[in-house]
């Protein structure tokens, strides 16, 4: 079996609250503090250490280390501020204990954006600049050797040249696959993170969990992270089984929190439905017999969160993917892209199923009984026999208006403040066009007006501009 995270309610809260808790930002004079050096050392899977060495000309009160993954904040810590006088030179420390968004520890090489808010005795606060870095095993606990798929970047340690290979194709074409079947990309490069053992990765991973890892679990994906992690086997069937579903739940997770409104029988059962042919008819197979022994669940009112069960596991998995095959052969295999689209704009999972295809769940619950008891013919495994070369490229985008800007990656945040420190006032996608009306010092981020007025900062590498911009006024940011 695959999957199995805890996803309880009052976990999610507060895993996805208290971590976006921040200072007020107040204009700070340049004399109050002065930041100095940062460094950050990745210890896979304890976290990642992070220092701030300053010489502060007021005392300091407070000092916090952020954390975030694509915008997303994963944590936000207090730090170890030493005694200290002004002027004294002093060293900051603070871990990231390593924990995605739902408390699980979090695999290695997420592409993390670190900075700090320090508060002086004033009240006066200052971010420093967020930092790249990327979450790894820096004490070579494993022999970790790097393999970079088309789409996919692969990770194995003491593996053959052959399962390499095989993982990075597979990898590459669940994703191109994936990316049509959701109508929309990822905004980060996939890892797939491989352990050879069940005892090595249940050592990084296996902490608090109900199961251990290479039980009937033997692939985990988390919230708030960009890789997903699975037990190595050579053999091609499980690996395009095992990949797809993981790589499917990332697809997922760039729902956000509203995600978590669904049942886990969707969550599993969708993963589940986009595996090869020989999963779709099994789970067929499963929930046919099920109506001839017993009966089938209501999914308008079905709750399957029982971890420590394989069996009601496999039945939120096989009941659940049937359900998502007989949408795709009763309303076409676009449906299942025209239903994230509506629940992304809605954020309403149970309504995006009556915009999507006319009927309420209850109604599609019944559709779906009557077709599984009367419908034996074969049916189609969706997006099929799609290698990388036939991936349909997006069209080329129209000619940029002059004075334009227009964002140029899937997602992009739109800020009250010039770091990824400040709130978000919207989340922008590809292509959205926006008056760029001035720029920070450096020219790392760009001031820009929305067509309806509302003006914010996003970072400039994400924008697609002409030369003009690069004559904006600095604007200062208070």
């Amino acid at each position: 079996m695959f999957l199995i995270r805890r996803f309880q309610i009052c976990v999610l809260i507060i895993a996805l609250v208290i971590p976006f808790q921040s200072f007020p930002v107040q204009a700070v004079s340049p004399a109050a503090i002065a930041t100095g050096n940062s460094t950050f050392r990745s210890d896979f899977p304890q976290g990642v250490l992070a220092t701030l060495e300053i010489t502060p000309e007021t005392y300091i009160q407070n000092a916090r280390l952020n954390v975030t993954l694509d915008g997303t904040v994963l944590n936000s810590t207090d730090a170890i501020v030493p005694a200290h006088q002004p002027g004294d030179t002093i060293t900051v420390e603070a871990r990231w204990n390593g924990r995605s968004l739902t408390r699980d520890p979090s695999p290695p090489w997420m592409p993390l954006q670190l900075w700090w808010t320090v508060v002086d005795s004033t009240g006066n606060s200052i971010q420093t600049t967020p930092e790249n870095h990327i979450y790894t095993d820096e004490t070579n606990r494993r022999p970790w050797a790097t393999t970079e798929g088309v789409y996919v970047t692969v990770h194995t340690y003491n593996q053959g040249g052959s399962f390499i290979q095989q993982a990075a194709a597979i990898g590459d074409d669940a994703v191109a696959r994936l990316q049509l079947i959701f109508g929309y990309g990822l905004p980060f490069r996939p890892a797939l993170v491989f352990y050879n053992q069940a005892a090595d990765g249940d050592a990084d991973f296996g902490s608090g969990l109900s199961v251990p890892f290479g039980g009937y679990v033997v692939g985990r994906a988390y919230p708030g992270t960009s890789g997903v992690v699975m037990l190595a086997r050579s053999d091609s069937a499980y690996m395009q089984r095992t990949i797809t579903h993981e790589l499917t739940h990332l697809y997922q997770y760039q729902l956000g929190p509203q995600l978590f409104d669904a049942p886990h029988w969707w969550i599993e059962g969708d993963a589940k439905a986009q595996e090869p042919a020989d999963s779709i008819y099994h789970s067929l197979d499963y929930t046919r017999d099920a109506a001839f022994n017993g009966g089938l669940p209501y999914l308008p009112t079905w709750e399957t969160r029982n971890y420590n069960s394989e069996a009601t596991l496999n039945q939120a998995l096989y009941v659940g993917a049937s359900f998502v095959i007989f949408l795709r052969e009763i309303y076409g295999a676009q449906s299942h892209a025209a239903f994230y689209q509506s629940w992304r704009a809605t954020s309403d999972f149970n309504l995006s199923f009556e915009l999507t295809f006319g009927l309420n769940l209850a109604g599609l619950t019944q559709q779906w009984q009557d077709w599984i008891v009367n419908n034996n013919t074969v049916v189609s495994p969706g997006i099929t026999d799609t290698t990388v070369a036939e991936v349909e490229l997006p069209p080329p985008p129209e000619p940029l208006p002059e004075g334009l800007a227009r964002v140029n990656i899937y997602l992009l945040n739109f800020r009250t403040g010039p770091t990824e420190g400040h709130d978000v006032l919207y989340t922008l996608r590809a292509g959205q066009l926006l008056l760029p009306i001035g720029r920070n010092e450096s020219g790392e981020w760009i001031l820009a007006e929305l067509p309806d007025g509302t003006q914010g900062w996003l970072l400039a590498e994400f924008l697609d501009y002409d030369e003009s911009i690069e004559n904006l006024t600095v604007s200062l940011f208070y």
